[in-house]
């Protein structure tokens, strides 16, 4: 059962980011992201980083429901997401930066698996 609204809740996400309304003719819109994808060799490095960014460490940390909703979508996106993860380092942090509130992001994956997620 659980499955199932899981898959309900990724293809509800899915229409609602295609029928999405287009913002290229939105007047004065001004937006960007920055993504970084920073690799760890230790957990303690990579804590120790993380513990640095106040500013993802004092907003909200998504819940288990949210963690496993975006790694699934990371799933889908790119195939063997894990995989990739796993080859590079085993410790990956993931940081989306946008100008939209409630946009930004920062993720730690430990052996390939999203363990937290924070948003803003």
């Amino acid at each position: 059962m659980a499955k199932i609204l899981m898959a309900a809740l990724v293809v509800l996400l899915g229409s609602a980011a295609l029928g999405a309304a287009s913002v290229e003719d939105a007047q004065g819109m001004v937006s960007f992201s920055v993504n970084y994808t920073v690799y760890f060799d230790s957990e303690a490095n990579a804590v120790r980083w993380l513990e640095s960014q106040s500013d993802f460490m004092a907003r909200r940390e998504a819940s288990a429901g949210e963690r496993r909703v975006m790694e699934n979508l990371m799933q889908m996106m790119v195939p063997g997401w894990a995989d990739m993860v796993r080859m590079h380092s085993d410790y990956v942090v993931m940081v989306v930066r946008s100008s939209t509130p409630g946009e930004s992001t920062l993720s730690f994956y430990v052996h390939g698996g999203l363990l937290r997620f924070w948003q803003f």
